[in-house]
């Protein structure tokens, strides 16, 4: 306990290369260190940080956190990270960085910002119809082109033509 406690206290932890030896810390060290490597972020947020940070912080409160992780999604390598925690209390003001993870080869950045739209309703607005189209595994965006749709639409097949027949400009950037 003592050396955990006095890492905690050391101005020297809060270093880009420290998150996984706070991560490792017993509790309730590892949520002091969080708390730590939390303010340092909020005063330094482009300081090298990788996505183990946002893993480390993730355990704080999500309502406090959510500030510091648009911030850090301005960054493209903790963009993902980033979104994911973004898209457990989804915002309007977050629904460009969800349409843009759509596109990303991270699964888990892909399926929960779906899951965010779904919270945030999706818009019948170009950019959200190339982004939910553009989606590589249609099966997660059909859903929301469903609920755009009116109906329940069974396959890409379906949707394209219902894209084809509505919006028939933005139809023709898929061809």
């Amino acid at each position: 306990g003592p050396i955990f406690e006095h890492m905690c206290k050391s101005s020297f932890l809060a270093r880009s290369n420290h998150v996984g030896i706070a991560a490792a810390f017993p509790e309730p060290f590892r949520s002091r260190a969080a708390e730590v490597f939390f303010l340092s972020a909020l005063k330094e947020s482009k300081n090298g940080w990788r996505a183990d940070l946002i893993t480390l912080i993730s355990a704080l409160d999500l309502t406090r956190s959510v500030p510091l992780f648009r911030i850090l999604a301005e960054n493209p390598s903790l963009r993902a990270a980033a979104v994911i925690q973004l898209s457990k209390e989804p915002a309007e003001k977050d629904r460009h960085l969800f349409l843009a993870a759509l596109n990303y080869s991270d699964q888990s950045a892909v399926s929960s910002s779906i899951e965010a739209l779904a919270v945030l309703g999706p818009r019948a607005e170009p950019e959200e119809l190339i982004a939910l189209f553009g989606v590589s595994d249609m099966r997660l965006s059909l859903p929301l082109i469903s609920r755009l749709a009116g109906k329940k639409l069974e396959d890409r097949s379906e949707a394209t033509k219902w894209l084809a027949k509505n919006y028939p400009l933005i139809s023709s950037s898929f061809r």
